[in-house]
This record gives C-alpha cells, structure tokens and sequence, in this order.
C-alpha cells in the first residue's frame, strides 16, 4: 500500500532523526535504515530532528554523502601523516643568495708612507744584485722622506756593495743621527770604517756600542783586534768577556792565545792552544802556533811530534808538511825537511810559496850532498 504523504519518511531507530522514505541510511549517524517502517513517531527518550531540507523527489542524500566523505578525508589525513615522508623543503633554500642591486663603496686604501714604492723598488734590485740601481731608488725614498732611517742604512748598504765607500760611511752616520740607539747600524758603521783603515774612528764606534751595556760580542771583537797591538792588556779583556760568551768557539780562544803570546804569557797560550788541539784535533793552525811557541824555546823535538801526531790523523794537509818540514830544518834533520818541502810543494803546487819551498829543498839537498860523509 502506497504511503499516504504525512507517512512518507522513515524515523531512524538509533538517533531519531527523520528521513525520507527512499533513504537507505540516516542523515544524521549513518545508521541503516533497511527494514524500518515508514511513518511512526520518535521513541520518547530521544530528541527528533526535522528532515534536512532537500527535494521532495528521489535524490542523493547529500547530508549522508557528506559526512562520508568527511570521514574518509578524515582516515586519509591521518594516513598521509604516519606514512607519507615529510615533505620537502622549499628549493630556494639551497639557492645562492642573489647578489644586492649595488656593494657598498670600497673602503679607500691607507695612503703609503712618502718613499715606500721607491724603497721596495730598490730592495727588489739589491735582492737581484743591482746594488748601484738599489742606490739610486734608495736615494729616491731618501730625498722623499729624509728621517726615515731604515731608508737612510739601506742606502748605506747599496752604496757600499756598490763600491762608493765613502758616500756609504757618511749614509751610515746619516741613519745614526736619525736612530743613535740603533746598534746595528753603529757596528756597520765600525765595519766599513775599518775597511778603510779609519781605526780610531771605528775604535770609538765599538765602545761606545760596549759602553752602552749588554754584551755586543761582536763590537768587543772588533775593539779587541784593533786594540790588540796598541792597548793588549784591553783587548784580553774585551775577549775574554767574548770566549765567556762563546765557550765554544775555537777561533774566539786561538785569537786569545794569540794576544797572550804577543803580550809575552806564552804559558798562558801554551795552556789554551793546547786545550784547543784537545778538543778540535783538524786545528791546523792552532797546532802551528803552539810548534812555534815549542821552537822558540828551543824544543824542536817536542814541535816535531806535534806535527808528526798530526799528520797521522790527516796525512794530505799541505800546511802540517810544511810545518814539519821547518821544525825538521830547524832541529837538524835536513833530508827529511828536503821530503816534506817536497810534499807540500806537491800537495799545493798553486800555493803563492810552492816555488819558493821547491827551490829549498833543492838548495838543501845540494848542501847535503857537499856534505862531507
């Protein structure tokens, strides 16, 4: 039987909602409507709901359809966010960064100090052995900043390696008067004036490096030598303060010796030579010097073995023939000073005495022969 009009809806037994008589399922929970009467009140406990408002003719239920694909969209979501990966970040990130529209301004360039160019110039020709092209743009730095006295000794140097000594001497002094304190400028100065022989004026520039404190080892050297012959009693003294210094250094003691004998101390010398020889046997001259001390005090013997020791540890050293050859002259035994002149002559035929010393021995040799037997 057809359903009359006010009967033509069905009433959803689970949430008492009202639906059209065609639905198959409540527009409101979705509960099933198969087998439910048209018409028919709501159970008394729960609250009706008026129809959601569509069509009167057959239709899709919209309501329904809504509410189903709102909980698919749902049960999607919550998949994508357990298993899908994270999504990427965005690609402008690993992007270069655009370059601005404009820099800023560089920042101006200190101005160089007057003369720099012209003094870097000339050290790049000095390191190229230009010392004369390095003078001439020292002068130039010179000329454009004449208190600059690291301008003024490299001048100084270039002019001296250049040869113009004198013009050298008077820039090192020039630098001095700029920086007095400066003491390698002084001992330059000393130097190159005793490369000229101006000793007294080099005298007074090594002490008044020594004067002014600290061990200058190299000033104290340098006054000792030129003190050496004229004030011996000052220059011991001064190297003694440098062999202190330089316990080491076997030239700095020979040296010392050597002051000692010409001051008339020849045991002293005897005594420093002799620990020289010790520790440094290679010493040739050392143990020249100490055979000599040995002759002049008539133990020609004793220089003789001197020699003799030495030449058995470096038996090709020109200057231990030679020496033997003299002591040997000098104790007596000429045959065998003739085979030693011999030797060294043979050993060091460009020596300035080779000749000299071949022709002894001939001369020698004669005289032995006229000998009578």
């Amino acid at each position: 039987m057809k359903a009359t009009k006010e009967q033509d809806f069905r009433v959803c037994p689970n949430c008492g909602a009202r639906n059209k008589s065609k639905w198959e399922f409540c527009v409101k929970c979705s509960e099933s409507l198969q087998g439910v009467p048209l018409g028919g009140a709501a159970p008394s406990d729960i609250e009706t709901t008026d129809v959601v408002a569509g069509d009167e003719g057959e239709g899709i239920p919209w309501g329904s359809v809504a509410a189903t694909i709102v909980g698919l969209s749902l049960a999607i979501g919550v998949y994508k966010l357990f298993n899908e990966p994270d999504p990427a970040p965005p690609p402008q990130i690993f992007s270069v960064g655009t370059i601005p529209p404009s820099l800023p301004p560089a920042q101006p360039r200190a101005p160089r100090s007057a003369g720099q160019e012209e003094y870097e110039a000339g050290l790049r020709r000095l390191n190229a052995n230009d010392p004369a092209g390095a003078a001439a743009h020292f002068a130039r730095a010179v000329a454009a900043a004449s208190d600059n006295h690291v301008y003024r000794h490299a001048y100084a140097v270039a002019l001296w390696q250049s040869g113009a000594k004198t013009e050298s001497i008077a820039e090192y002094r020039n630098a001095l008067r700029v920086a007095p304190d400066n003491p390698t400028y002084r001992l330059n100065l000393a130097k190159a004036l005793v490369s000229v022989g101006r000793n007294t004026e080099a005298l007074a520039e090594y002490e008044t490096l020594i004067r002014r404190g600290g061990n200058h080892l190299d000033a104290l050297q340098g006054a000792a030598r030129l003190l050496s012959d004229t004030d011996p009693q000052r220059a011991q003294e001064f190297l003694r303060r440098v062999a202190a210094a330089r316990p080491g250094d076997a030239v700095i003691k020979q040296q010392l010796a050597s002051m000692l004998e010409k001051s008339g101390d020849t045991a002293a010398a005897t005594q420093m030579y002799s620990e020289i020889l010790d520790q440094n046997p290679g010493a040739h001259i050392t143990r020249g010097l100490l055979a000599e001390i040995q002759l002049k005090r008539g133990q020609p013997e004793e220089a003789v073995a001197l020699f003799r020791s030495g030449l058995q540890q470096y038996p090709d050293v020109p200057l231990l023939h030679r020496g033997l050859a003299s002591a040997l002259e000098r104790s007596g035994a000429l045959t065998e000073a003739i085979d030693e002149y011999r030797e060294y002559a043979r050993l060091a035929p460009n020596a300035a005495d080779a000749q000299q010393l071949r022709e002894r021995a001939d001369r020698l040799e004669k005289q032995v022969t006229a000998a009578p037997s």
